[in-house]
């Protein structure tokens, strides 16, 4: 049996492939199927937040992609700096 836990986990697995596949970045600009973010999102991110979107499969995939967005949509550069440290 399924737990509450449980299904919002999957839930935000197949929100996250749905978004991956897609074109369109969370920002609204245009981004390639396969990839997280737009161009302009993935240049403000710091080089570090970069390789690790990229260095990652799975969940530590979608948890990296979770902590990135978190910072872009905060706008801040503290936030920033913690997702590309993993804080």
């Amino acid at each position: 049996m399924k737990t509450n836990a449980m299904e919002a986990e999957e839930n935000a697995r197949r929100g996250f492939q749905t978004h991956l596949n897609g074109d369109r970045c969370h920002c609204g600009g245009y981004k390639w199927p396969g990839f997280c973010f737009c161009l302009s999102c993935l240049e403000r991110l710091p080089a570090r937040a970069r390789r690790m979107l990229y260095g990652k499969g799975g969940d530590a995939y979608r948890l990296a992609y979770d902590a990135a967005r978190q910072a872009l949509t905060q706008c801040e550069p503290t936030a920033i700096k913690e997702a590309a440290h993993g804080a």
